[in-house]
This record gives structure tokens, C-alpha cells and sequence, in this order.
């Protein structure tokens, strides 16, 4: 076997084996802090981060500090491998002319062993226990009847890790990531096309990537190449629609035929959900042509009004999340709609299904649409206390949104592994479709990653709570559902019942007067602040994943609030956050300096005990106290130091 690794980098591999790239990133990030000239330090972090420059960089950095390492060259070739045009599906691959067995109808079949051209390179075969199996991709499966356990963050033992498992999951996002492309994005073909060359060049470097499971002590690293549902939608905010809406057209109801298959589906979901029916759901098949009015009377039977869409586009322009001129009409209307081209109408129980018929993909899309309405017959969602909170706390909203995507896209995944006929793989097989239903031209960076939160972090939540107790401990999330994103992106902090720290924001009416009005008094949370850092609407401000991953961990609680002034069309935007350590209040607030001297053009001001700078007719100044941190925005020194003064604490 090659050299022995330290501990923290083989601490890292066991994170990324477990799919929590952001605490990996984290312990890398520590480590090669302490260590900057650790080739395989930054060979591991190219495998913890998901952006292919990034990745780049990193075998670059590798290479530079040790022209040897031929894991690094490997990787790095395989990835600056020039493209060629590909099919966006493999449609020529022949599917089974016999009827399937059980094993064959379930793409998540474990693979065969490594025989062959998939044979591990010789100076790794002697760490491979006699007694397990290693598959093609590189994983190591436990011997007949052996359970893998590991310990979780909050130091329970038997818990086994959340992790992605079986190729039908991954296999099956793949495909999805290609649905939300067809569905919502303008070009389905160019991101279908991204998608397959991106599966295409991995199957190149797994054979690196079980080298270096197997250097790091046997830990199974996630392939790069595991896909997650892309799109360009932002879910929070939209515009109102326009003075004419589109009228509704009269939907017609499934044949015959139809209900037959949406009542077997019912029952299936059911099963393995484990919630019995409780009522009956009216669906409804819509084209692409039919949804666009429907989303347009949910978003107006819900009260959307065109005041509430501005006061949202005031408010994600003072974050830097978009620009003035954005447009976000479209973006509302494809938020009503699930990311896998489907919704369901708690208020109506109805479920819209868009497609031409009801095929493969159809299927795949109710079972996802008819376990949230089982979820909202069996619990008191609209009474609980997120649901509540969703009128006051977007975080909070944003983590109940990811427990209710996250149990549907589980329960889809094990839909497709155990019910997914060959008809319904064939479909996906085939499936082409070159126009979106609603296009959106130039969404702004944080759109797509803020859409896929709750379908890939809401994912692995879930997963974490059904490896601890099945469903069982899912239904009780619903009971007692997380209170903040962090909760999300750490599920330990969940189970070990660590809440968000509640900070009161002061009350600026009466000193800032009646000319400004109060326009949102909220919180950001651990995700939107990540965004803001790394994925804002100026280019030349955003700092990279890893940094803005790393300064938002430290997460403990926040509040914001804006006040408008619609006769000058200026904003004043207040944001406390406070942070679990010294260290986590340090990182962030480096890293907030940074974005701020990148988003406003390094034009420092003067202002005792903070950071400053003004730029047309903008001044945005940044303090700390302690473990608390404090931005403000506003149009002026005097309305600056008029709102500061309500900040006491601060100097």
C-alpha cells in the first residue's frame, strides 16, 4: 500500500464517503491551513468540492507541489479532456428482450466484481480484504449479512452514515437532473448534453478515486460524477403577474386507463411509504401550454400581489443576490411547481402531473407528487410549528421545505428501485424533449443552487434520519421539524437538538421616521448567508464555495431587517448574526470583508470600529462585538449612524 496518510486526511475521506463534503471541506481547509505543501492534501480536496475549476485548481496546486503524483495527473488529464458532441441518452442500449427477473428491473443492483479491464492496479490488490467484494465503482461491499455502522457527529454508535446508496439512486437523479433541464430550463438539450459528458469523463477516473479510497484505509470515496437536480430556478422571490393573466383552461381528467396505473401507483407509494390513504386526490395531466396559467391561479388563489413581489426584489437586491433589472415573474411561477415537473395543491388536494401522457416519466413524477399529499393526510403540517414559522422565518421555511422534498425524493428513489417497469425505463431512455415550459433567460447565480437546497440537502437530511430509524424516525421529524437550514446541512445539530440562537432585531421606526417604511424583518440563516457570500449577482464578488462554505458553518443564529424609502428608491438593510465560536465569528467576518471590498470596488471609507465603504450612493460598513457580527447598508454617514446607534454594542 502507498504512504500512510495523516489523520485528518483520513478523516476527511471518511467525510466524503459519507456524502458530507462540506465537513470534509472544512477539515481540509484546517488542515491545509497548517500544511499548504500537502500534495494529497489538495488531491482529497478537489474530490470535496463540486466546481470543475475548483477541481482544477486543486491538481494543479497538487502537480505544482509534487510532479509525481500521478493521481493528480491522472484526474487532472481526465478532467481537461476535450469534449466531443454526445446523445443525451444512451438510446441505442438495448434493454432485456426477456422478461426481467426481480434483480434485473432494479438498476440499483449491486454491479459484478472487478474482473478484467476493472481490475484495481496491482500495488492495491493486498489491501483489499480477502472477504469483501469491490465493485466497479470502486466500493467496498460488506460481506454477506455484515451491517456497516459508523458513529455519527453527536458520538452515538450504530448509527450508519447518510450516504447515497446503490446506483439506482444515482442513476435515476442523473436522469432526473435531465427532467428539471427539459421541464424548466431553456436549452434541455444543452444541459442533458452537460450532463451525459460529465458521466461520460467520470467513468475515466474511478479507477483513481478507488486508489485513493483504498491509500486513505479502505474508505469508499462518492464518485464525482453522482449528479444532483439542476435548475434555474430562485424559490423566494418572484414578480407579480402581469395585469392580463393567461386565462385557465378547463383540465380534463385521466382515462380510464390512467386511473387505473395512478391507483396502482397510490398503492405502492403507500406501501412503502407507510401511511395509509387517507382521501382521495384529483389529478391532472397538463402539457407544457396548460401550465402556465395553472401556476399563474395558484400563485393568485395563494395571494401573491404584485406589492409583495417588489417589496421580495428590493429585498434580494440589498443582499446582492440579484440584479435591479431582474425580471422574476417567471421564477414564482416555476417556484409553485416541484423541481421534478410536477405539483400538489395542499389547499385543493389536487396533483398536476406535466406531460403528454401518462408514461415512465409521468409515474416517476406522481409517485413523487402523491407522497406529499399522503404526508399532508397523515400529518397536522398546516399547524405545526415550522408551518408557523413560515410566516415569519424564511430559514425556518426553507428547512421544512427540505424535510418535505427530501422525504418525497427518497420515497421516488425507492419507488423506481422496486416498481419501475421496463416500460418505464425504456421512457426515460428515449425521453427528448428540446423546450422548456418556462424558459428563464440569465437567472442570477444563487437561482439554481438555492432550487436544488431542498431536493439534494432536504435529500440527505431524510436519508440521515432513515438510517437511524426508517421512516419511523422521518415521521417524527414532522412532529418536531427542523428550525434552520444548519439543521439541514448538519443533521447531528438536529438530533442533538441544537436550535438557532434567537436574536431581536431593534425596533428603527422612530428613528429613521415615517419617510421608511418596514419592509422585512427576518432571517437569513447558515444557507442564504452562504449564498450571499459565493453565489451573488456580481461575478467579480463572489468568493469560492469552499470559503463561503467554511465561513457560514459557524452558523448560530441571525436576524435582518429592511426598511424602503419608495420617493428616492433607497434601502437600508440591517443584518446581526451571531456565531458558535470566536474562531467562526473571525472566519466569517474575513470573509464578508472580502465579498464587501469585491462588491464595492475597494472604495474604503473612514468609520471608527468597523470596515467601511461607499460607492453610489451606498455605504456599507461591517462590525463585530465578541461573537457577534453586524452589516449595515444605507444610503449615508448620518442615516448610518443614525440606525447604528440602535446597535449598541457596536462602536
Amino acid at each position: 500500500m502507498d504512504k500512510e496518510l495523516p489523520s485528518n486526511l483520513r478523516e476527511s475521506a471518511r467525510l466524503i464517503t459519507q456524502g458530507d463534503l462540506t465537513t470534509a471541506r472544512t477539515v481540509l481547509a484546517a488542515y491545509l491551513k497548517e500544511n499548504p505543501t500537502s500534495d494529497d492534501g489538495w488531491l482529497l480536496l478537489s474530490l470535496a468540492i463540486e466546481d470543475p475549476k475548483r477541481q482544477v485548481q486543486c491538481l494543479e496546486k497538487a502537480l505544482v507541489l509534487n510532479p509525481d503524483n500521478q493521481r493528480a495527473r491522472q484526474r487532472l488529464a481526465t478532467l481537461k479532456q476535450p469534449e466531443s458532441p454526445q446523445p443525451i441518452f444512451p438510446i441505442e442500449s438495448p434493454l432485456p428482450k426477456d422478461p426481467p427477473t426481480e434483480r434485473e428491473r432494479s438498476p440499483s443492483w449491486p454491479p459484478p466484481p472487478i474482473t478484467g479491464e476493472h481490475k484495481l492496479p496491482q500495488e492495491y490488490e493486498s489491501s483489499v480484504d480477502s472477504d469483501r467484494t469491490v465493485g466497479i465503482y470502486g466500493s467496498v461491499e460488506p460481506r454477506s449479512g455484515e451491517h456497516k455502522s459508523e458513529t455519527d457527529a453527536g458520538g452515538q454508535p450504530g448509527l450508519e452514515s447518510p450516504r447515497r446508496k446503490g446506483c439506482g439512486r444515482r442513476s435515476l437523479l442523473w436522469v432526473m437532473g435531465i427532467m428539471v433541464g427539459v421541464i424548466f430550463i431553456g436549452s434541455a438539450s444543452y444541459v442533458g448534453l452537460n450532463l451525459w459528458r460529465n458521466y461520460q469523463a467520470s467513468q475515466a477516473v474511478k479507477q483513481t478515486e478507488v486508489a485513493i479510497a483504498l491509500a486513505t484505509g479502505g474508505a469508499e470515496l462518492p464518485p464525482s460524477w453522482t449528479p444532483e437536480p439542476t435548475s434555474t430556478i430562485a424559490p423566494s422571490s418572484t414578480p407579480a403577474p402581469t395585469a392580463t393573466v393567461t386565462p385557465t383552461p378547463t383540465l380534463a381528467g385521466p382515462t380510464e386507463r390512467e386511473l387505473e396505473e395512478i391507483s396502482v401507483i397510490q398503492i405502492e407509494v403507500s406501501d412503502l411509504r407507510g401511511l395509509p390513504i387517507q382521501s382521495e386526490n384529483q389529478t391532472f395531466i397538463v402539457t407544457k401550454r396548460q401550465v402556465r396559467p395553472v401556476l399563474e391561479r395558484l400563485y393568485s388563489s395563494g395571494g401573491g400581489t404584485e406589492q409583495e413581489v417588489e417589496e421580495q426584489k428590493i429585498q434580494l437586491v440589498a443582499l446582492g443576490l440579484i440584479k435591479p433589472t431582474y425580471n422574476l415573474f417567471d421564477n414564482i411561477l416555476n417556484n409553485i411547481a416541484d423541481g421534478i415537473g410536477g405539483f400538489f395543491d395542499p389547499a385543493t388536494d389536487e396533483i398536476y402531473v406535466i406531460g403528454a401522457r401518462f408514461g415512465g416519466i409521468e409515474h416517476i413524477i406522481y409517485a413523487h407528487e402523491y407522497d406529499h399529499a399522503l404526508v399532508y393526510q397523515n400529518f397536522d403540517i398546516e399547524d405545526n410549528e415550522a408551518d408557523l414559522a413560515c410566516l415569519t422565518n424564511e430559514d425556518a421555511c426553507n428547512a421544512f421545505t427540505a424535510l418535505v422534498e427530501g422525504d418525497a425524493t427518497l420515497l421516488m428513489y425507492q419507488w423506481w428501485d422496486q416498481y419501475a417497469s421496463p416500460e418505464d425505463i425504456r421512457d426515460f431512455l428515449t425521453y427528448y424533449q428540446s423546450w422548456a415550459a418556462l424558459p428563464e433567460q440569465f437567472p442570477p447565480p444563487f437561482a439554481g443552487k438555492n432550487t436544488d437546497f431542498p431536493y439534494v440537502e432536504g435529500l440527505a437530511f431524510v436519508e440521515y434520519l432513515y438510517d437511524r430509524g426508517n421512516w419511523a424516525d422521518v415521521n417524527f421529524a414532522y412532529e418536531n421539524p427542523p428550525l434552520s437550514t444548519e439543521q439541514i446541512l448538519h443533521p447531528s445539530k438536529y438530533t442533538a437538538g441544537e436550535r438557532p440562537v434567537s436574536i431581536t432585531p431593534p425596533n428603527l421606526d422612530t428613528i429613521l421616521g415615517s419617510a421608511w417604511q418596514p419592509l422585512v424583518r427576518d432571517t437569513l440563516g447558515e444557507w442564504t448567508t452562504y449564498l450571499m457570500l459565493g453565489y451573488g449577482a456580481d461575478n467579480a464578488a463572489q468568493l469560492d464555495d469552499l470559503t463561503a462554505a467554511i465561513a457560514a458553518a459557524g452558523w448560530g443564529g441571525d436576524a435582518y431587517q429592511i426598511y424602503y424609502q419608495p420617493d428616492l428608491e433607497q434601502s437600508i438593510l440591517a443584518a446581526e448574526w451571531t456565531w458558535d465560536s470566536d474562531p467562526d465569528q473571525n472566519q466569517f467576518y474575513q470573509a464578508m470583508t472580502d465579498y464587501l471590498d469585491q462588491r464595492f470596488r475597494g472604495a474604503r471609507a473612514d468609520q471608527a470600529g468597523g470596515d467601511c465603504w461607499e460607492v453610489n450612493d451606498q455605504l456599507s460598513c461591517l462590525f463585530r462585538d465578541g461573537r457577534r457580527t453586524l452589516w449595515l447598508l444605507t444610503p449615508d454617514q448620518e442615516t448610518l449612524g443614525s440606525v447604528l446607534s440602535a446597535y449598541p454594542r457596536y462602536p
